[in-house]
């Protein structure tokens, strides 16, 4: 059923499968594990402003805006089409 997903979502099926079946990728789960323990992450929702600033729960908008208004200035984080990419890391 999993694989029905990933193949209905445009992706490699067979890749999906082998990922599955072996330990690819399990070093990255657990860097992500570890990851968030480091920021306190305790359940979901969970969001991470600019690497600065955790949100965790459901939260009204004023407490994102606080938090993008907090932000320090850095590089800008959208791609060419404005459109905000999650990263890794």
């Amino acid at each position: 059923m999993l694989l029905d997903v990933v193949a209905g979502a445009g992706l490699d099926r067979g890749r999906a499968e082998a990922r599955l079946a072996g330990d690819e990728g399990l070093e990255d789960v657990r860097a992500a594990e570890e990851r968030a323990r480091r920021l306190g992450v305790q359940g979901v929702p969970f969001f991470v402003i600019g690497g600065q600033f955790a949100l965790s729960g459901a939260q009204e908008p004023q407490a994102f805006l606080a938090a993008f208004d907090r932000l320090e200035p850095q590089a800008p984080s959208a791609g060419g089409d404005g459109v905000c990419r999650i990263t890794g890391s």
